[in-house]
């Protein structure tokens, strides 16, 4: 039996354990669909690099280990809010609710009896419970392993749903993991739902307690009716024994608009997936990505933006700084159908190496069948210009202090277009705090 059989057989057999111990709390339909997701990975099973899709990252690292599902832990993770403090905005206007290893905690959400009609917000085990008819359509998502492994452990996360005309709405959702003695997994679950003309700014955060093995599957779901806007941002600062595998997918209807970015500064290993179909005349869906690697770490971005219908527009840009043996990867894939005419769509993957053992793979893509776009994509991957180094120490700058300089506004191109202070200060905190001390200039 090869790695890749003896792991899916080891998630069947986790798979079955944590039936039994949801004690018959297994809607008829929820269940049916749980078991359909493991026969998907059953007969799949994981994605290698022979997997054109998976070419740049070798899961071996992330497979080899037996991670205990939460529910199976002798111990849920226990946290207070003096803990809490570490990782909420505190400068941030909207709610925050925070999630340790993939369960809702609801003792932290002081404002739940306050989100007022613009704004329902339900815990996913709370409709597991009570409502999972209202769970239903959402949970197709069988197609790739990890999306499919996700659907099979369903347990937690949460369902926000948006009013027609509802006034922008601020969310903060906080991912903790906390391995303890075991390696621990987790599956957290996201659905968005916006009516139309509603608007909101939504904000991941993922972290880690402790320096414990841990993997987080994460599966986001955004639809957007017309004319809604949603700002998403995903901030990643795990540590470096962890694993983090990103899924997000976003359908937007006519005039719609779907801003999302995502920063990466942790993990041994991030894959963040994202797939977004334009499926409304005049929508726009804007891609940022920022990754920052060191060490041995491995960041892969891979993004999809289809173009179904005429008049939208698309816009991406991913920035990556590495050093060390750090591996980066960009594949971004621009899909532009027959009826999509009019398209407009830019994309741009950039990445400063600043050691010679660093190296980033990097694949644009363009798929055209319409006959009046305007689409654009390219890459470039290079080092520090000498030129401006010494043209910063000419002005009285020391060397490692241009260099900073230079790097931040390397990085600054993501993150300028942030409107949300508190996460602006949250992602420059951490981009000081990767790099020497003395890019603590930044937050002066």
């Amino acid at each position: 039996m090869n790695q890749n059989k003896f792991v899916v057989a080891a998630y069947v057999k986790s798979f079955e354990d944590f039936i039994r111990n949801l004690n018959g709390q297994n809607d008829a339909v929820i269940g049916k669909i749980r078991r359909q997701a493991i026969s998907t990975i059953s007969a799949k099973g994981f994605p290698t690099q022979k997997n054109e899709d998976w070419r740049y990252t070798d899961l071996k690292p992330l497979l080899e280990h037996e991670f205990i599902p939460v529910q199976q832990k002798k111990q849920q993770a226990v946290i207070d809010h003096s803990v809490l403090q570490k990782y909420i905005f505190p400068d941030w206007p909207g709610k925050q609710l925070v999630f340790v290893n993939g369960i809702f905690k609801a003792q932290f959400d002081g404002s739940k009896a306050n989100y007022g009609r613009d704004v329902q917000v339900h815990s996913i085990a709370e409709l597991l419970k009570k409502s999972p008819q209202k769970l239903q359509k959402y949970l197709d998502r069988k197609k790739d392993a990890f999306s499919a492994l996700n659907t099979a452990f369903l347990q937690d996360g949460v369902f926000i749903e948006l009013a027609a005309a509802a006034k922008k709405q601020e969310l903060h959702l906080i991912f903790l993991s906390q391995a303890e003695q075991q390696p621990v997994i987790s599956h957290p679950r996201i659905i968005i739902a916006a009516g139309a003309q509603a608007r909101a700014d939504i904000i991941e955060s993922h972290f880690d307690l402790d320096e414990g093995l841990s993997f987080s599957n994460t599966l986001t779901d955004v639809y957007l009716e017309k004319g809604s806007r949603i700002d998403h941002v995903k901030i990643q600062s795990k540590n470096e024994n962890s694993f983090l595998i990103s899924n997000l997918f976003v359908k937007q209807s006519s005039d719609s608009r779907f801003q999302s970015l995502t920063a990466d500064v942790g993990c041994a290993m991030v894959r963040n997936t994202v797939y977004s179909r334009l499926a409304g005349q005049g929508s726009h869906c804007e891609l940022k990505g920022l990754y920052l690697g060191h060490g041995g770490q491995k960041i892969d971005n891979f993004t999809t933006i289809e173009h179904g219908r005429p008049h939208c527009s698309s816009n991406e840009l991913y920035q990556g700084i590495l050093t060390d043996k750090a591996h980066g990867a960009f594949s971004g894939m621009i899909l532009v159908q027959p009826d999509a005419q009019k398209t407009e769509a830019m994309q741009s993957n950039n990445c400063l190496l600043l050691s010679e053992e660093a190296h980033v793979d990097s694949k644009p893509q363009l798929e055209i069948y319409a006959d009046d776009v305007k689409c654009t994509h390219g890459a470039t991957v290079g080092q520090l210009d000498e030129e401006q180094i010494f043209y910063l120490q000419s002005r009285g700058i020391e060397k490692q202090q241009a260099k900073n300089i230079l790097t931040y506004a390397f990085a600054g191109k993501v993150i300028e277009g942030i409107e949300m202070e508190a996460v602006r200060e949250k992602i420059d905190h951490l981009i000081a705090g990767r790099f020497d001390e003395d890019m603590k200039f930044i937050l002066e």
